[in-house]
């Protein structure tokens, strides 16, 4: 059995160097289009949310972002809040 480390502690004070790399992600639009976005992991949601709704011609302060866990329960989160702390 494969043991891993406990996950580190990652709140949005966290240097942006221990949220290194990139990670997939899958964004529906409000037109229940479903779009695949590779970002980098110290992206604050808010930055993300400006940049999917600029590419698809929408108003960023008209929209907001619905997070979920694996298990499909809504993770709360500040715009602050990097891509890769969820």
């Amino acid at each position: 059995m494969l043991k891993m480390p406990p996950p580190i502690a990652v709140t949005e004070d966290t240097p942006p160097d221990m949220l290194s790399g990139s990670m997939d992600l899958c964004v529906v639009l409000p037109n229940n289009h479903s779009v695949r976005l590779n970002v980098e992991r110290s992206t604050p949601m808010l930055d993300l949310l400006v940049q999917v709704t600029t590419a698809h011609k929408m108003s960023p302060g008209s929209h907001y972002f619905q997070v979920y866990d694996e298990n499909g329960l809504p993770l709360p989160y500040k715009p602050s809040t990097p891509i890769g702390k969820n």
